[in-house]
């Protein structure tokens, strides 16, 4: 199958979402707490998802779709997950590091996606078979096989137990590798995995929305996706660990090591 449309309606939506959303950072509308005090949802993350949900409804109405703030079905064989903001306590804080992401899996499997960072204005996208891109620039994952030279990105749950692992699995981590980074999106870790600035990343507890754009572009660009126990990842689990492919052993090794993950 070709997914070349699939990944241009992705990336139309992202884009569109994220230029709206941007003009609404540091100041956003109807701040409300979900699951915990850190877990945060605005105004503009309704709207931005309201708009990619129309955009994907009006082209592929056969598909399903799922979003974080909505929700919806997932029985279809193709389904799109929509993150509308990842990263929203950085928006709503003013920082960089939130994005929009969008992804199409096909029976679990991401076929096509899109993750724009619209303070960067930096469109990742990448669809099964034809490679990843930013801006147009063909990515590719670094090539370092030791632990050791890794610059690794994290993120920590907002709620319990998965804030205790994630806290656990850092330490150790830290411990090995060059150095950790908490930028605070995902999605954007796994876009800056696939474009080689990181060597991997991985977090507990994540949903579909999060991470399915982020893995195809991971694997598109020559590396590998999994969860946190090695499973090759797919929109049925629960967290990520993606990596360059030389190290992921290791890291999988290492977060081992921290104990069991629930959540």
């Amino acid at each position: 199958m070709d997914y070349r449309a699939f990944e241009a309606a992705a990336v139309e939506a992202a884009v569109a979402a994220g230029r709206m959303a941007r003009p609404w950072a540091g100041r956003p509308r109807g701040l409300a707490r979900k699951a915990s005090v850190a877990d945060l949802v605005t105004d503009l993350d309704r709207e931005a998802e309201e708009l990619i949900f129309r955009q994907l409804r009006s082209q592929f109405p056969e598909h399903d779709i799922c979003g974080e703030e909505t929700g919806g079905s997932i029985a279809a064989d193709f389904v799109w997950h929509v993150d509308p903001i990842d990263g929203t306590t950085n928006f709503v804080h003013g920082l960089p590091g939130y994005c929009v992401s969008v992804a199409l899996a096909e029976r679990g499997r991401p076929v096509a996606g899109a993750v724009y960072d619209p303070t960067a204005d930096e469109l990742f996208s990448g669809r099964l078979g034809g490679g990843a891109r930013a801006n147009g620039r063909p990515l590719r994952v670094e090539a370092t096989a030791d632990v050791g030279e890794a610059l690794l990105g994290t993120g920590i749950p907002p709620v319990q137990p998965a804030k205790d692992f994630a806290i656990r699995s850092l330490v150790g981590v830290a411990a090995q590798a060059r150095n950790v980074r908490n930028i605070g999106s995902a999605a954007l870790h796994l876009a800056y995995v696939a474009a080689g600035r990181l060597t991997g990343f991985w977090e507990p507890a994540l949903h579909a929305w999060d991470c399915a754009a982020g893995v195809l572009l991971v694997r598109e660009a020559g590396g590998r996706a999994t969860d946190i126990a090695g499973t090759e990842w797919h929109t049925g689990l629960r967290g990520v660990v993606g990596t360059n492919g030389p190290v992921h052993e290791r890291l999988l090794a290492i977060l081992a090591a921290a104990g069991a993950c629930s959540g």
